[in-house]
């Protein structure tokens, strides 16, 4: 699986730069804006979409400790679907491991 940028802007205004990119990977589609400050302090926001119809792809969430900025962390949203045949119970597993390697290659590219 492969994170491809498929689109990249940038902006400065009044000393503070802006950048957003544009990737997807796997059934994702990922928007990361950067703010950086004059005083060198970054922060970032993830808007992260699925990119496909699949019943039971999880959805994925970042966090940012906006005091210092350097607490960061992706999340995988859970939940509950009661009753499922064994059929539906393999997307479900094949959901997570999809979304577990997302987040393990957002969190190796974007927070190590």
């Amino acid at each position: 699986m492969e994170l491809k940028l498929i689109e990249h802007n940038e902006a400065c205004e009044n000393n503070v730069k802006y950048q957003s990119d544009c990737y997807t990977i796997g059934n994702y589609k990922i928007i990361k804006d950067t703010t950086i400050y004059e005083n060198g302090k970054t922060f970032e926001q993830f808007d992260i979409n699925k990119n496909c119809e699949k019943r039971f792809i999880p959805t994925i969430c970042f966090y940012q400790n906006f005091v210092d900025g350097e607490e960061k962390e992706f999340k995988i949203q859970t939940t509950s679907y009661g009753s499922l045949s064994p059929a539906e119970i393999q997307e479900v597993i094949d959901g997570y491991q999809e979304t577990l390697e997302v987040v393990n290659i957002l969190t190796d590219k974007f927070i190590k």
